[in-house]
């Protein structure tokens, strides 16, 4: 949950009913920066626990214990943590074992020996309109992810914790979208048992692809992100393609099919960042005939690696067999659409900054739709 332009005794507040509702062996993780709140706060947790000893921050001497309260508290503070390791040195393992509450200040300082299972509170101040922002969440990540991919027969929707898979739910036998991509996205979070207002970022498939499919991504991504107040990550679909083809400095050709003999093509280049694959370089989008295409491969000169992926290969798949020996052509669920692929990609634009409002987000279609076309025709 998310409280939003809250004063400093409403902090003391949350805080107090978070004790209230403190149950043994629980970690708290709370970070912010200095000056927004953490002391107050972790003041109304300790009188929610029914502790009345004055409650001050252990900055020198890293964890006051309190036992007072009907649980005990271990109130840590690590801002003088160097080194994750050196709270070894004060039994820390211990203390996670206990039966009180592990309370931690600057969490984030040592996030590699905090276990999974911990509650994260993030307070910040708002410098523009100078009030306290608290951010309350039950989670063990830094950033929830919803992707949405509906841009041809596939519809799939996945939720990743950074760039971790929590769950997929793909379906690839219709276009009815709009009857499946929501009620998809109803039972994925009900079988993870979690709620929408846990999602800090949409990311949407916006095309090129299917007009109508489009449409109803779009739609879904800017409702869910308007409704809870997020950000956007408008994610290229033939990236989404390449993506799927994790070879570094692979040469990757995504072909999506349009319409007919149609197809949507761009080639990319796989590139490493932070460990990960799936940065790719985008070349420009074409929209040609098949038999345009494959011909313009034959004449294409190809060093190393050169994948071919999207639906466009599997629906002229025998077609494509004909450039076998110069092209890697690879099996069919790697030409498959994927929301988790969505979710990432969309990740890496938010670390960018390359994200936008849900009034911004838009569906690319590269050219017009058959109703504009043939309207143009009509009214020349």
């Amino acid at each position: 949950m998310i409280f939003d332009s809250i004063s400093p005794e409403t902090t003391y507040d949350i805080g107090y009913k978070m004790g209230l509702e403190a149950e043994s062996g629980q970690v708290i993780c709370l970070i912010g920066d200095l000056g927004v709140g953490k002391t107050v706060f972790t003041k109304g947790f300790a009188k929610g626990l029914g502790i009345d000893e004055h409650v001050t921050s252990p900055t020198f001497t890293i964890v006051n214990e309190y036992d007072d309260g009907r649980l005990p508290f271990y109130h840590f503070d690590v801002y003088r943590i160097e080194d994750p390791h050196e709270m070894e040195e004060i039994g820390f393992e211990e203390y996670l074992e206990g039966d009180g509450i592990t309370f931690i200040e600057w969490a984030n300082m040592i996030k590699e020996i905090v276990p999974d299972e911990c509650i994260w509170v993030t307070i910040e101040k708002d410098l523009d309109r100078g009030s306290i922002i608290a951010g309350l969440k039950s989670r063990r990540y830094d950033m929830r992810v919803l992707g949405i991919e509906s841009s041809s027969t596939t519809a799939s929707v996945a939720i990743i914790e950074d760039d971790r898979l929590v769950c997929e739910y793909t379906m690839n036998n219709t276009l009815k979208h709009s009857r499946t991509l929501m009620p998809m996205l109803e039972d994925m979070l009900n079988r993870m048992e979690t709620d929408i207002d846990t999602i800090d970022l949409v990311a949407v498939s916006e095309g090129p692809g299917s007009f109508t499919g489009l449409r109803i991504g779009s739609a879904t991504a800017k409702g869910i992100a308007q409704g809870l107040d997020i950000k956007v990550a408008s994610v290229p679909t033939l990236q989404v393609l390449a993506s799927r083809i994790q070879v570094p400095d692979a040469m990757v050709g995504a072909v999506v099919h349009a319409r007919a003999r149609e197809v949507y093509y761009a080639t990319y280049r796989i590139e490493f960042n932070d460990g990960h694959f799936f940065t790719v370089e985008n070349e420009s989008i074409t929209s040609l005939e098949v038999e345009d295409l494959i011909e313009m491969l034959k004449k294409q000169e190809v060093s190393g690696d050169f994948y071919l992926v999207g639906d466009g290969v599997e629906r002229f798949k025998d077609e494509f067999l004909f450039i076998e020996d110069k092209y890697c052509l690879p099996a069919p669920i790697y030409c498959s659409f994927s929301a988790q692929q969505v979710a990432l990609l969309g990740l890496q634009m938010y670390n960018c900054g390359n994200v936008m409002t849900y009034y911004e987000q838009k569906p690319y279609y590269h050219k017009k739709s058959q109703a504009e076309r043939e309207y143009e025709e009509k009214n020349k």
